[in-house]
């Protein structure tokens, strides 16, 4: 005859209760730890890539500061000259706002990190696409969500910034170097050419970037090594670039003498928007009187 202990069924619903409830502590705990463990393997890889070059993260940090600072100062002197340029194209405007935007982004995403500290890749993944993450994680609110995953969305809209603004000026890049091209100017054509290579790494290394925090497969040490190579060499192109851009940059004068009547067979009465004095180049064949009000301008 069966006999049923009701106390035994009881002590044992009460083993599987504290079992379970152990197992979640347990699991809470371990996903702690691999949440901290996966910051401190992405500062440590970071650090082990400046040893085997052999560069200081000192150093390193001080001339990120320095480059962000510079560029800050280009961009807001090229993004005030486009805007008060009248001849300047609607796609060009467009751009050097992208441009300013992406760059302050960048400077605020620098100061976050160091004050505060930024969420890994992987880190971002997990947030990002609602995975689980650590109580501790999430405990500190910035307004509606908190402030690791407002960090993530951060980082996010930094690398959908530079991918926006890239790909509008790697077009105007390779709109003003075909110009270039077609009036003869060879120092223009080489430097919007650097220019535009220079804005194309910078759009791919964030276009991979958007990957890395949307898309599992991605987080993988060559994307990574990619995504700073293709940053680095794009910034060292478009700085060359725009250097070549500003020292050889025409004169009014220059440019005038090019598109008259006695000019370059290629520039006679060709409109140049990028320079005042022969904006209106080709209506000076049929009105003379116009390109000597132009002369008169750029002297």
């Amino acid at each position: 005859m069966l006999m049923i202990d009701e106390s035994a069924i009881s002590d044992l619903y009460r083993e599987r209760k504290a079992d379970r409830e152990a197992l979640s502590e347990t699991l809470k705990d371990k996903l702690e730890a691999d949440w901290h463990l996966e910051g401190l393997d992405h500062e440590n890889e970071a650090l082990n890539n400046m040893a085997s070059k052999r560069i200081s993260p000192e150093v390193f940090n001080r001339a990120l500061n320095g480059t962000l600072a510079f560029v800050s100062i280009f961009e807001v002197i090229n993004a005030f000259k486009v805007l008060t340029d009248k001849n300047a194209s609607g796609l060009s405007k467009t751009s050097a706002v992208l441009d300013l935007f992406d760059i302050g982004i960048n400077v605020g995403l620098n100061i976050v990190e160091r004050r505060a500290g930024l969420p890994s890749p992987k880190q971002c993944y997990a947030l990002l696409r609602n995975k689980p993450v650590p109580p501790s994680a999430l405990s500190k609110r910035f307004w509606w969500m908190s402030q690791m995953k407002a960090k993530a969305v951060f980082v996010l809209a930094g690398n959908v910034f530079t991918f926006l603004a890239g790909a509008v000026s790697t077009y105007v890049s390779f709109y003003e170097m075909s110009k270039a091209m077609r009036r003869g100017d060879n120092a223009q054509f080489i430097g919007h050419g650097l220019m535009m290579l220079g804005f194309a790494g910078m759009t791919t290394s964030a276009a991979l970037g958007v990957g890395v925090l949307t898309i599992k497969a991605l987080q993988t040490a060559a994307i990574a090594a990619c995504i700073s190579g293709l940053a680095i060499f794009g910034l060292v192109l478009l700085l060359i670039g725009a250097g070549v851009v500003w020292a050889f940059a025409e004169k009014p004068i220059e440019g005038w003498l090019e598109a008259c009547h006695w000019g370059n067979g290629r520039t006679r009465f060709k409109d140049d928007e990028s320079n005042d004095s022969t904006a209106r180049a080709s209506q000076w064949k049929d009105k003379p009187e116009l390109a000597l009000l132009d002369l008169y301008s750029a002297l």
